[in-house]
């Protein structure tokens, strides 16, 4: 996995979070359901000290993009800041 720029979307790993949070969005899944679902998929990368903050950017800009963005998950994000 790599990072060609300093984008939120010009990761790899925060790509292929948002890739598949919306291919469970096509396959007709609320964002909640989503969510869920992104979150099991990515588990052992949440786990994971450099990829975990990463998987969450990836999808609280997904959930951002798409108008419900879950306060959990916007607090994954500051913490990993702070």
């Amino acid at each position: 996995m790599g990072a060609w720029g300093h984008g939120i979307r010009q990761n790899d790993v925060v790509c292929d979070v948002i890739g598949a949070f919306e291919d469970n969005l096509k396959q007709g899944k609320s964002i909640v359901d989503a969510s869920k679902t992104v979150r099991k998929q990515f588990a052992e990368a949440i786990k994971d000290s450099d990829d975990g903050p990463l998987v969450w950017i990836g999808l609280a800009d997904a959930q951002w993009t798409y108008g419900q963005l879950d306060p959990g998950v916007l607090q994954h994000v500051k913490d990993d800041f702070d």
